[in-house]
């Protein structure tokens, strides 16, 4: 049997492989995984190769008992599974375009990269929130990470409408473990979105950003691109509704 436990779990309780444990069950909670399959999406066959040979889609292909598939060329339309793409100089021009050709989610990896082991998660328009929860919760239960929840307060905003605020995200972390079986943390930062997140981001070696938007039409396309070519490029899983608005392009 494996088991996945978060961070604070393993501190309370360090087990080794070979330990003999006691284990119950005080109730069963079955949660559908939004994540069915993974398919590299390369320019070409060696960077199929290096990108399926990642750590990181390894392993969640493993403990996922999923399939890795892959894709040479330009995308013109979304593959099955999960696109996995890699980080750098011309990602972003990949990655709207299996955007806009109507992917629901997608997972961006710097080469070579590791696991991570602090998972920050932003969410831009209500129409995301619960599929991106739904997505981190699916992931996080294959890599023991620490997750936080980032929220934004503008700095010209009234003091009350801070305490609102907060109250929300108290709301939000209590249906992600009630909905998901998500047990993340919930902060609220004051200022611009991207400069958090990227401090966030870099504040962390091992880092990961799963970052959710409900519209083509109001996401922020230079702040994904910065993410995903500027100096600190992290794991990233972009996440959108199931249901595309009237008007987008698919």
């Amino acid at each position: 049997m494996e088991v996945s436990r978060t961070l604070p779990q393993q501190r309370e309780f360090p087990v080794l492989i070979g330990d003999r444990v006691a284990v119950g069950a005080r109730r069963v909670h079955v949660l559908p995984t939004p994540i069915s399959s993974f398919t590299v999406v390369a320019p070409d066959e060696p960077g199929l190769q290096a990108l399926s040979k990642s750590p990181l889609v390894m392993i969640l292909a493993e403990r996922m008992q999923t399939r890795v598939a892959g894709s040479v060329g330009v995308a013109h339309r979304v593959p099955a599974g999960m696109p996995v793409v890699a980080t750098g100089p011309g990602s972003a021009a990949v990655v709207e375009a299996l955007l806009r050709h109507g992917a629901e989610q997608l997972l961006c990896l710097p080469p070579g990269v590791s696991p991570p082991e602090h998972v920050v998660i932003s969410v831009q328009g209500a129409a995301a929130q619960d599929p991106t929860l739904a997505v981190a919760a699916s992931l996080l239960r294959h890599i023991p990470a620490q997750a936080v929840y980032l929220g934004f307060h503008a700095e010209q905003a009234p003091e009350h409408a801070r305490g609102t605020a907060l109250r929300e995200l108290l709301d939000l972390r209590n249906a992600a473990l009630d909905r998901h079986g998500l047990d993340m943390r919930t902060e609220l930062r004051t200022g611009d979105a991207r400069t958090e997140l990227l401090r966030e981001l870099a504040s962390h070696e091992r880092s990961m950003l799963v970052l959710g938007h409900g519209s083509l039409e109001d996401l922020d396309w230079q702040r994904l691109a910065d993410f995903l070519e500027g100096p600190v490029q992290r794991p990233l899983l972009v996440v959108r509704p199931a249901a595309p608005e009237r008007g987008e392009d698919r």
